[in-house]
């Protein structure tokens, strides 16, 4: 596998599809990985996975004001990565929620490969991203803190895309 496509791969790990922990890509020098970080697919520590968590969580508001407009729609380049009930057994997926919708309380929004539209609360919600006019992805706690888990060369490439601050600058 060629890092550009390994970067699609580790990009799509970011948005909340599952990446394999036994990947050779990987090269994780000891296993990490644990029950609270397998709902991310991503090898994480529990505390790395919650200080991550716990930083998207603190800067959802901020994220929400400027992304989701007065009509309850989510910009183009905003998404959610949310907890959602496995399709295939029990336990949680982080999956990429894409179109996201706010009406009062209740979040909705697109999962690519799932018909229709799914519905969550704010307690789902794992972290959020942003594309910015640069092109480059803010928010993605999570991916960020991943990024020492990663190959080098991925780690590299991934976070090539990462905005170097994860709030931008305009939303202070």
């Amino acid at each position: 596998m060629s890092d550009r496509t390994f970067v699609s791969v580790a990009a799509a790990g970011i948005f909340g599809c599952f990446l394999m922990a036994d990947n050779p890509l990987f090269a994780l020098p000891e296993p990490v990985r644990s029950a609270a970080a397998a709902d991310t697919g991503l090898p994480l520590a529990p505390r790395t996975l919650e200080a991550a968590r716990v930083q998207a969580s603190e800067t959802l508001a901020m994220f929400l004001r400027h992304a989701v407009g007065p009509d309850g729609r989510a910009a183009e380049g905003a998404a959610l990565q949310v907890a959602l009930p496995a399709e295939d057994g029990p336990g949680l997926q982080v999956v990429l929620v894409s179109d996201v919708r706010v009406d009062n309380i209740q979040f909705s929004g697109v999962v690519e490969g799932r018909p229709g539209r799914v519905s969550f609360d704010p307690s789902h919600i794992r972290d959020w991203i942003w594309r910015g006019e640069d092109g480059r992805l803010y928010g993605s706690y999570i991916a960020r803190a991943s990024l020492p888990s990663f190959h080098p060369s991925a780690a590299a490439a991934l976070g090539a895309t990462l905005s170097e601050d994860p709030v931008p600058a305009v939303w202070r």
